[in-house]
C-alpha cells in the first residue's frame, strides 16, 4: 500500500509539473508565484477542514482580486531586490491566520498593503481561494481529482469561487505580463 501511495504521490507531482503551464497562463507567472509564496500552494493553503470553509465563505470580489494582484506584483519585484524584506518562509503548514499575523509583522509587505488599500486577511485569504480553484480545476484537467493530497482544495473550491475564476479569466490574464 505504502509503494502504491508515493506511486500516487509521484504520478500527481509530475502531472503537476507538467501543467504548470496553464496555471501560469491562467493567472501569469508573477502572480501564480506570489500566490505560491504567500499560500505555499506547493504544499497547501489550508490545513484543517474548518479553515478550507472559512475559505470557502471568503467572498472573491474583482476589486480586491485587482489590488491583491497588485500588490503581489510589486512584491514579487521588491523580492528580487531585497528577499529578506519580504521573508515568507517558515510559513508553509502554518494556519492561516498565522499566515496573517506574519505578514503583518513585516513592515515592507504592510506599506505595500497599505498603498494598495487591501488588509492582510484579504492578500491571504484572496490566494488561498484562488490556489484552491487552481488546484482543483489543474487535477481535473489532469485526471487526478479528488485525492487524499488535494482534498481540502476541493471543500475550499466552492462554485462561487469558480464562477469568479471563469467570469474573470481575461481580465486575470491582463497580469500574465508584469
Amino acid at each position: 500500500m505504502i509503494h502504491f501511495e508515493r506511486a500516487l504521490r509521484k504520478h500527481y507531482q509530475e502531472t503537476i509539473a507538467m501543467n504548470l503551464s496553464t496555471t501560469r497562463r491562467a493567472l501569469g507567472l508573477g502572480l501564480a508565484a506570489i500566490a505560491c509564496t504567500f499560500t505555499a500552494s506547493a504544499g497547501r493553503a489550508q490545513t484543517t477542514k474548518a479553515e478550507a470553509l472559512n475559505i470557502a465563505a471568503y467572498p472573491l470580489t474583482i476589486d480586491v482580486f485587482n489590488r491583491y494582484a497588485a500588490v503581489a506584483l510589486e512584491i514579487a519585484r521588491m523580492a528580487k531586490n531585497s528577499p529578506a524584506a519580504v521573508e515568507m518562509k517558515g510559513t508553509r503548514d502554518l494556519p492561516l491566520d498565522r499566515q496573517i499575523q506574519h505578514v503583518e509583522t513585516s513592515p515592507a509587505v504592510m506599506a505595500v498593503l497599505k498603498a494598495h488599500g487591501i488588509s492582510a486577511r484579504d492578500l491571504i485569504m484572496t490566494s488561498a481561494a484562488m490556489t484552491a480553484v487552481l488546484t482543483v480545476e489543474m487535477a481535473m484537467q489532469t485526471g487526478a481529482g479528488k485525492n487524499e493530497y488535494n482534498k481540502l482544495d476541493w471543500e475550499a473550491s466552492v462554485p462561487d469561487h469558480v464562477k469568479f475564476y471563469d467570469a474573470h479569466k481575461t481580465e486575470m490574464q491582463k497580469f500574465q505580463d508584469d
